[in-house]
Parts: structure tokens; sequence; C-alpha cells
């Protein structure tokens, strides 16, 4: 992080078991030989034996050529069905030895972002014409993109080679170090002329990631003109962060991948960037929900208005969504839906606006907390996310100085869940019978966002910030609350309420020059004020309750 950026994002790389991620990929291409045509088994499949190759890959594993064999063999099938790749790759997966456990990151591209694995092939085919192409992913997506790639290099009959690299360090300076082998693939890869393709998701925030596989292969003896980078979208140099980055970035050949898995809703409503407002909330302009265009979700209204077709992921956080979205619509709490392809949900539409906090009633208080009752009981989580209270204090410090912290321990919880993170008013809808039903409560509280997994004071917290409540009905509901879940959340609320207005203020400053001369900036100012002013009133009633070890100036 910048030292004037707040921190809101969250680390996803966790220890998982190497077998049960092998066992995953046997699956997914097992379930392809047996049903050829399917493009989301075989997406699947191609999206997992990615990730199981930068386990490998970053573990220094002696399988990893062989997971990458697999990993070429799925992206080929993707692109041509072929039973022939498939009876391979089984076979090849018979063989390879994993550890016990491999380090993986979440794929947030397929994740949340609604790329596809198709959506690289595209570019590979507008790039200057070659015998020969060496192909550079930056892991983790890129090994996945980077095999796709090569696949359709060589499905257009020509030669190519691929390597997976790890650029390391602050996220907006990174570096990349190349090993002895790699240096030898790239003399090599040069000897034969080939040209140089980087493939990744992004460019980020920063752009450095990019840049520092560039700088790498400049310093190895590539010719700058030598070099394309394929890349999610086309970067406005100016606005990256990276040190010196327009000078960096000048002249350098890139090509933007294509939307394949959209095609299908050209012609629909585009429901993301907050166009969703002008579809789905009355009111006035100003007073509409602030957003962040840019970290939206893909979502469109389907041609007779009666759906939302929203991504809501692939790989395995797209599946994990999928089963909440599925307990939430079984239990009459979130909106019904039907499954499509590649990522996306179609949620049916209830003929409702969203609700609005005026007048809110014992009935309301109560709906809310059955939802977070009910999702401590469907939706527990292994464990919380470690770095939630630095995160608070990070935040803390930037907006107030270092004149207050929260003990390292204090968000510590022994029943951590995948909590909603998005309980505003305007997300939830009265169904026919006049009960409120849950929008958008499948994805938010497992994201790349904090707070991840945590304690359901979390919501609660969220709950009553977000529906203003009075302090009668904050009480109404943590008394609700105790009724539906047999636990009093009572003792950790003030902690909560500190840690939840801490990140949404963060979130705030963070999306506001995103915005600029828009009307989201001045709503997400006004957000801004709102949370700052209530994170200075529970930090003085922390104070007071003797539970703060140092001053706190507001």
């Amino acid at each position: 992080m910048s030292s004037s950026d707040y921190w809101i994002f969250r680390e996803q790389r966790e220890q998982v078991s190497g077998p049960q991620l092998l066992a995953e990929v046997h699956d997914f291409a097992h379930r392809s030989l047996r049903a050829v045509e399917d493009n989301d088994l075989a997406a699947e499949a191609v999206i997992r034996a990615g990730s199981l190759e930068c386990g490998l890959a970053d573990a220094n594993a002696s399988s990893v050529d062989e997971s990458a064999r697999v990993t070429d063999l799925l992206a080929l099938n993707l692109l041509q069905r072929d039973e022939s790749l498939l009876k391979q790759v089984l076979t090849g997966l018979e063989r390879l030895h994993v550890p016990q456990t491999v380090q993986v990151s979440q794929p947030e591209g397929f994740s949340y972002y609604a790329l596809h694995p198709c959506d690289f092939a595209i570019p590979a085919e507008s790039l200057p014409r070659q015998k020969d192409y060496a192909v550079v992913g930056i892991r983790s997506v890129g090994a996945t993109l980077s095999a796709m790639v090569t696949a359709k290099l060589r499905l257009l009959g020509k030669r190519s080679a691929r390597i997976t690299v790890r650029p390391m360090g602050h996220p907006y300076d990174r570096k990349l170090q190349l090993s002895d082998e790699q240096r030898a693939w790239i003399f090599n890869q040069r000897e034969l002329n080939s040209l140089f393709v980087i493939v990744d998701e992004g460019p980020g925030r920063s752009g450095s990631t990019f840049l520092s596989v560039v700088e790498a292969l400049v310093g190895a003896g590539i010719a700058r003109d030598r070099i394309v980078m394929i890349g999610s979208h086309l970067p406005d140099a100016s606005s990256l962060c990276a040190s010196n980055a327009v000078e960096r970035w000048r002249a350098l050949n890139f090509l933007e991948a294509k939307r394949w898995a959209c095609r299908k809703y050209e012609g629909l409503t585009y429901l993301g960037a907050g166009e969703w407002r002008k579809v789905l909330v009355s009111g006035a302009e100003l007073s509409s929900p602030a957003c962040w265009p840019q970290m939206e979700r893909l979502k469109f209204l389907s041609a007779d208005g009666t759906q939302i077709i929203k991504f809501e992921g692939m790989g395995a956080q797209g599946e994990n969504v999928r089963h909440r979205a599925h307990c939430l619509a079984e239990a009459k709490l979130g909106p019904q839906f039907d499954q499509v392809e590649n990522g996306f949900l179609n949620y049916w539409r209830l003929a409702a606006a969203p609700y609005r906090r005026d007048g809110i009633s014992t009935a309301t208080l109560e709906r809310l907390a059955k939802y977070c009752a009910f999702r401590v009981g469907e939706f527990r989580a292994q464990s919380g996310d470690a770095c939630l209270a630095a995160m608070v204090n990070f935040n803390l410090s930037l907006e107030f100085g270092d004149d207050i912290r929260l003990p390292p321990d204090a968000f510590e919880t022994s029943s951590p869940v995948i909590t909603d993170s998005k309980m505003h008013p305007h997300e939830w809808i009265c169904d026919s019978d006049g009960s409120l039903i849950k929008t958008d409560g499948v994805s938010h509280g497992d994201d790349h966002f904090f707070p991840g997994p945590a304690d359901i004071a979390w919501d609660l917290a969220g709950a009553s910030i977000e529906w203003r409540l009075s302090p009668q009905a904050e009480e109404q509901l943590l008394s609700a609350y105790q009724k539906q879940a047999g636990e009093n959340a009572r003792s950790r609320f003030l902690e909560y309420e500190i840690a939840y207005a801490t990140f949404r203020l963060a979130w705030c400053r963070m999306a506001q020059p995103t915005t600029a001369g828009t009307l989201d900036e001045a709503r997400l100012l006004a957000e801004v004020i709102r949370y700052r002013d209530l994170l200075s009133n529970f930090l003085q009633r922390y104070m007071t309750n003797g539970r703060a070890r140092t001053r706190f100036a507001a």
C-alpha cells in the first residue's frame, strides 16, 4: 500500500490441500469427458488446473512441468473439444505427485470481474505474425490465461512455448527476479527470434506487475519492440500509481482481451457500474445509493425485464456463491434464480422497489435479525481473517493519527461466518407476502474486500449503521437476534461498529477519486462525512467504557 492509501483489500492467499486440488482438476476433467460439449465444465477444469499449476510453481515442486502440460491440454480442449485431449489429461493427472499442502491465490478475474479464459484467446489472433512465440504468464491467473494464448497460437499453426513468473514486493513496486532456469528459457527463445507475449488479468491500480516483467525481459536482453502485453483492459498510463508509470509504459505494445462470455448479452440493458440505480431505484438522483462503479459486478436486465443476469463467479469461488444463493432462496430470504453459463446467474426480479428505511418497524428489525441468525447457522467458515484488527488500526491511524488502537485480538471469534457485508436498506425488497428479501447477499462477505469471514456482529453493526437505527431500535435488533440465534452479541457490538464504520469510511475515500466530476463523487463525500462522524462517536464511547488505552482526539 501507498502511505496515503487506505487498506480495504485483503490478501487472499491460503494453504489448501494439494491432493484435494488435484482431485478437483481430475473431477472436472472426468466430467468434461462425459459431457464434451459442456462449456462450463471445460472452463472450470482449466481454471482449477491453472490454480494447481500456480501452487506447484510457487512451491518449486518437481511436478510443475507435468501440471503445466495438463493446463495446456485443458486449454486446447476448451477451444476445440477433443476427447483424446481429456484422456491425456486424466493419464497425466494419475502420475502427478503433489505436496500435502500448496499455497494458492484467489483468481480474482474469474471470481469477481467476469473474466473468462476464452477472453484471452481472441487477442492472440491479433498478435504480430511470427513463427515462434514465447508466452510469459504472470501468476496466479496468468497461468490459465497464458495456457489459453498458447493453445490458440498452436491452433493457428504457430510454435509457442510458455512459462509463468511471480513478481514480488510492494503492490505498487513489484520486482521480478528471474531464476537461472527462466533466464535459460528466455535465452533460447531469443535465439529463435520469438515474440515475447506477457499475459495477465490486469493491469491493476499501479501497473507495476506488468512493468516488472517487461523490465526483467529487457534486462535479459529482449528488445522492447519484441514484447507484447495482453491484459483485460487498456490502461490510462497517467492514472497508474507505479513510480514513473507514464515513461515506463510509453511505446509498449498492449492488446486488450475481449469479453467472450458477454457476447450473448449484447443488446440487453446494462446494469453494471451503478447503472442499476436508473432502473431499480426511484427518487432524487443525489439521494440514490453511492457506489464505486469500477468495482461493481457485471450485470444486465433481461429483454423482458423479468430477470437480472449477474456475474457471480467461476471456479471454486463461484461454486461457493451458488451454494449460498441456493440456501437463501430455499429459505425465502433471497431471490429465486436460474443458473446460466459462464459464472452468470439469472435472478428473478421482484415486482417491487428497494426498501426505504423510513419508519422502520418491529417486523423489519426481526427480519434483519432472522437473516443474521440464518447466516450463522448456514454459512460457517473455518476461520476469520487474521488481519481484520490490523486493517482497522491502519485506517484509524490514517484518519485520526495514532491516538487510539484496538487490541490485536479485538476481532478474534470462535464462530466466523461468511457475512453479508451489504446490509443497506436499498439491498432489500418486499416480496408478494410483504416479507423482506435480501438481494445481493451471496458474494460480498467472501470477496477481495474486508472483512472476509468474520463474526456476525459485523452484519449486525452494518444493519444498525446503514438503517440509521436509533438506540432503541438497535436494542430491539440485538434482542431479536439473541432470541433467534440463542447468543448475545452486545459485548462485542461496539468494537464491530468501529470496525464497520472504519472500513466503510476507507472504502468511500478510496472510491471517491475514481468518480471525479460525477454525482457519485458527491454521494461518496456525503458518506465519508457520515461515517467519520459516526466513528468519532463510537470511539468516544469506546474510551468512556474504559476499553481504549490511549487518548483519542476527534
